[in-house]
């Protein structure tokens, strides 16, 4: 849409509520039809470091972000070294418009056959420094008009009398909108 047709559409629209408020009409909107969900891609987030005692399941960052227009990159980063034996979870929150609570995407990333992978649907992971796995996620696997409100990680030892390390949740997250998507 052309930035003049835009510039219309807001002008109209303001007038419009300006007017049917002056002249005390009830004017009502389905908020459906109006709030237009927005994606976020970009998520940086920190966990309290030193809040587990073992360095290679402590996370102290996790986030998201657009390494092109078709894939999300999704990342976990822990105060050490990453161990073989532990599973990396990373989870990403969508949510429709018309939904009250998120729904989850979740992945594991293993140590299978000498290197670190996704296990489910093979997506790709690369690690960085040692301390960071990255998931590759195609966002053409997103449930039809699903937007991402949110991320999670977690980090479960394979030692039930060891720690795990939980992020906080994000499935209650509220949806980003803009007003007809031109606010």
């Amino acid at each position: 849409m052309n930035t003049k047709m835009e510039l219309y559409l807001k002008a109209s629209l303001i007038t419009l509520l300006i007017f049917s408020s002056s002249i005390s009409i009830a004017y009502v909107i389905d908020e459906n039809l109006i709030m237009i969900p927005q994606q976020t891609f970009e998520h940086t987030l920190t966990d309290e470091q030193n809040d587990v005692n073992f360095t290679y399941i402590d996370i102290i960052e996790y986030g998201s972000y657009l390494e092109d227009k078709d894939t999300l990159c999704v990342y976990l980063k822990v105060a050490g070294i990453l161990n073989e034996s532990i599973i990396y979870n990373l989870v990403i929150v969508g949510k429709t418009s018309d939904e009250f609570e998120g729904h989850i995407y979740h992945y594991m990333i293993r140590f299978i056959d000498g290197i670190f992978q996704e296990d489910q649907y093979n997506y790709p992971v690369t690690l960085k420094n040692q301390n960071q796995i990255n998931l590759f996620f195609p966002l053409d696997r997103l449930i039809p008009n699903d937007c991402i409100i949110g991320i999670e990680a977690s980090i479960r030892s394979p030692d039930a009398n060891s720690e795990d390390d939980f992020t906080t949740n994000a499935r209650n997250n509220p949806l980003k909108t803009s007003f007809l998507g031109i606010f």
